[in-house]
């Protein structure tokens, strides 16, 4: 069964999985829901009975980076209004200028525990 309010995270890092999990426990008003890569992703949104309020997207995944991710979920009618955020390390300004022509926001992962509570609510003001 499916939250009434859900966030999703796609990362391949278990650590960064774990480290978003933790911080969001500490959110009453989302759940959230950790998958492995955008194919998963995709997969999961097919057999979905309501949308997410937010996807959260890494860049480098296996099977379906976060780019190509991306690129599918706006081609498709049902997935486009979506909120995305892509959440990755890179600080390549080509990459960050692709994502804020796309409307799409590039948030930085934590370097540690203290400063994920303050990424989490920015991540949160992006959902609907």
């Amino acid at each position: 069964m499916q939250p009434q309010k859900y966030i999703i995270y796609v990362d391949d890092d278990f650590d960064d999985k774990e480290l978003l999990q933790e911080a969001f426990q500490e959110i009453p008003d989302y759940e959230l829901v950790t998958l492995d890569d955008g194919l998963e992703l995709i997969q999961y949104l097919e057999k979905a009975t309501s949308l997410p309020n937010l996807i959260i997207l890494d860049i480098n995944m296996p099977a379906l980076n976060g780019r190509d991710t991306m690129r599918i979920l706006r081609a498709e009618d049902q997935f486009r209004d979506i909120p995305l955020v892509m959440f990755s390390t890179t600080s390549n300004p080509i990459e960050i200028a692709r994502f804020r022509a796309s409307k799409i926001d590039l948030i930085n992962k934590p370097v540690n525990y203290s400063s994920v509570k303050g990424i989490v609510q920015q991540l949160i003001s992006h959902a609907r």
